[in-house]
């Protein structure tokens, strides 16, 4: 990059080159002035006011997306969807406050997030139809007539899931309720042959901000009836006291859930816990085997089974007639076996 100096002097020798003989020559002054106007001015350009951006947009994101997470894991016992359809203008005037007051006042945009997220709340509480006792029951049932058999299938969505077995001289093959404030129950049964075949879930409004809120089982079944059983439960909580039933197969499907299974001294079971807890019951003299594959959890095996590897064993499984079969697959969860 050449200097000012040399600008000007390849000026002047351009000048020169350029003069027609006839023009007296000029003095180096008005040289340097004549070459100082023909140089682009330089303008002071305005100072530009940096415009700060409000924290009220980032602080509702952070709690609306808490709100879901919350209701995803069970923890919030209300339909944002709900609360969402009905107090949407909340959020139109906070961000029109924001609007007018927030820009580059932290603490204002601060005191509109907290006043959006509290009316949220105290919607979210008010609409809450647990809270105001609108949570309502819906019954279900079926004599068991000539029923051999049955296959039970049950999908449950953040709420609770207790299933047990009726007193033995029950003539029900299945009876119990639902509780849940936005949803109706889908109980379909089909026979054939002696085997009935089940299945309980519930019809919610379907979509992202809308959900049917928690979903609370209580289904008794006949003990003295073969049940096969698959059961999908995802952010909730459950039990199932089965110790008495006539197991021939559970499959057990669990995301983010705390739940405790009591089982008889037969059966299968393939249990697949992700990110919850489960106590396990096994009756003291059963024949079981449990083959366990768990990736960062952790693990308590009563004492009475020898463990090799994987796979806990208790000492009379090769003479038993009758065995209990227990596959579990855990990931980040907690597993006690008693």
């Amino acid at each position: 990059m050449s200097t000012p100096s040399q600008e000007f002097q390849e000026w002047q020798q351009q000048q020169q080159s350029a003069a027609p003989p006839s023009q007296p020559p000029m003095s180096p002054t008005q040289e340097y002035q004549q070459w100082q106007q023909q140089q682009p001015q330089w303008q002071p350009q305005p100072e530009r006011r940096q415009r700060r951006s409000s924290v009220f947009v980032p602080l509702l994101l952070i709690g609306l997306g808490g709100l879901f997470l919350a209701q995803n894991l069970g923890w919030l016992n209300i339909s944002l969807g709900t609360i969402l359809v009905t107090f949407w203008p909340v959020l139109l005037i906070g961000f029109g406050l924001d609007l007018i007051f927030g820009r580059g006042r932290p603490l204002v945009g601060i005191i509109l997030g907290l006043f959006v997220a509290g009316a949220l709340v105290l919607g979210s509480i008010f609409a809450n139809p647990a809270a105001s006792g609108s949570m309502q029951a819906v019954g279900f049932g079926q004599p068991l007539g000539d029923i051999r058999a049955a296959n039970l299938t049950l999908k449950g969505d953040a709420g609770t899931v207790e299933l047990y077995t009726l007193p033995a001289n029950s003539s029900e093959l299945i009876k119990g309720d639902l509780q849940s404030p936005h949803s109706n129950p889908v109980f379909d049964i089909d026979t054939n042959d002696g085997i009935a075949d089940i299945s309980l879930k519930v019809n919610n409004p379907q979509g992202f901000f809308w959900q049917g809120g928690a979903q609370n089982w209580d289904v008794g079944i006949n003990p003295a009836v073969p049940y096969n059983i698959d059961l999908d439960i995802d952010a909730g909580n459950y039990d199932l006291r089965l110790g008495d039933l006539d197991l021939q197969k559970l499959y057990l499907n669990s995301d983010a859930t705390d739940g405790s299974i009591t089982l008889p001294d037969h059966g299968n079971v393939e249990i697949d816990l992700d990110a919850g807890a489960l106590e396990l019951s096994i009756p003291a003299g059963a024949a079981a085997r449990i083959k366990v594959d768990a990736q960062a959890s952790a693990v308590s095996v009563d004492e009475r089974f020898q463990q090799q590897g994987s796979i806990y064993t208790t000492t009379n499984w090769d003479d038993a007639e009758q065995k209990l079969e227990i596959t579990i697959e855990a990931d980040a969860a907690s597993l006690k076996i008693r």
